[in-house]
């Protein structure tokens, strides 16, 4: 069974539930997540990936989904048209997906607005759903403790990923127990292409960064550079993949009379703030394209923002006006209704975590993390 995974930071690791999952006998594993992004990263990796050699993939944005409608950063219809544009592309290249949702603090109680976005996406567009964090749901009604079952208020604790990965494994292979069969698909969606940002600058603005699982080239600017991105009439800048590990700075793009100002300082860590770690920034204001194309410059570091972006920190003493760059996301202006033919399996109820045998897992993560050991 080949499985592409399009996540977030729960997914990556060597304790991730991803991690533990690839140890299954009969899983080929490929992972292209990246951390602290919206499912725009995810069209952003399809892009540049054969998917069409998978039968499945996994889809993991809800967190920082949440985290950008919140902070509104993203609108309802925006983060709508990404994940249904997504859905679609995988079913053209005959995929099947499958969303999860994963357990944080604030979805402890209820389920949280993108939750709820997502489910209501899945059920339109009959999308297979696993949802661990209803299995923390059901763990802390039996005794388990919240914040013994997460590590932090967004990633689940180490302990729990391989639990997390064996629910995985029994919903993929409910799926693969059924046939496989054709069908029309229709849905409302955004044609979307990538432009490597190695491939706009100088081969001395090059450079290359690499982790475990993520190895690409990436455009280095510096404070007063400027950047033509090629973005047609009929098209818009929605979003790029920058390098959490470069100093950041601030950043104009400017086109047709429009310009928004960002922070790219994002940093998870003080004590290794040059570590590498891919994030996809989203483009909340509009940035239409045109014969020029739009141009991006690195302000100052008393440049005025004009809208926040997810996760940013506060700049750094001594570590400022560099950025790198591995691509952006152009998407076309309006969206269509496109159709294509794709796999289903039909029979199998949406949400897989209602069809698998799962009393056994919900319990042995009750009994990780009980309340009573907390003291």
């Amino acid at each position: 069974m080949k499985l592409l995974v399009l996540g977030s930071s729960n997914a990556i690791g060597p304790y991730s539930f991803v991690d533990h999952l690839g140890r299954v006998p009969g899983f080929e594993i490929t992972n292209r997540s990246i951390g602290a992004s919206t499912s725009t990263a995810g069209i952003y990796a399809l892009l540049a990936e054969d998917s069409s050699a998978f039968d499945y993939v996994l889809i993991d944005y809800e967190i920082n989904e949440e985290g950008a409608l919140q902070e509104r950063l993203r609108t309802v219809e925006e983060a709508s048209l990404s994940l249904r544009s997504l859905i679609f592309a995988l079913r053209a290249r005959d995929c099947t997906p499958l969303l999860t949702i994963v357990p944080t603090t604030h979805g402890r109680d209820r389920p949280s607005g993108a939750e709820k976005l997502y489910r209501k996406i899945c059920r339109e567009e009959s999308v297979h759903v696993m949802s661990i964090a209803d299995f923390y749901r059901r763990a802390f009604r039996r005794g388990g403790a919240w914040d013994r079952m997460l590590r932090d208020p967004f990633h689940m604790a180490v302990e729990t990923t391989p639990i997390v990965a064996e629910a995985f494994a029994r919903a993929f292979r409910v799926l693969e127990a059924v046939r496989a069969t054709p069908r029309e698909w229709t849905s409302r969606v955004v044609p979307m292409r990538a432009i490597p940002a190695a491939d706009l600058v100088a081969s001395d603005r090059r450079v290359r960064r690499a982790s475990s699982h993520r190895s690409a080239w990436h455009a280095v600017l510096r404070r007063g550079d400027r950047l033509s991105i090629p973005v047609g009439s009929g098209e818009r800048l929605v979003g790029l993949a920058i390098n959490c590990g470069a100093p950041g700075a601030k950043v104009a793009f400017v086109a047709n009379g429009a310009r928004v100002v960002k922070r790219l300082v994002i940093y998870f860590d003080q004590a290794r703030l040059d570590k590498f770690i891919s994030v996809l920034v989203d483009l909340n204001q509009a940035m239409p394209g045109g014969p020029g194309g739009i141009d991006l410059e690195v302000l100052p570091a008393n440049a005025e923002e004009t809208e926040r972006t997810l996760h940013q920190q506060s700049i750094v003493e001594g570590r400022y006006g560099e950025i790198e760059i591995e691509g952006f996301v152009i998407a076309a202006s309006t969206p269509v209704l496109s159709r294509c033919i794709g796999v289903a399996r039909p029979g199998v109820p949406c949400d897989l975590g209602g069809v698998i045998d799962s009393e056994d897992l919900v319990a042995r993560l009750a009994t990780l993390g009980a309340r009573a050991s907390l003291g």
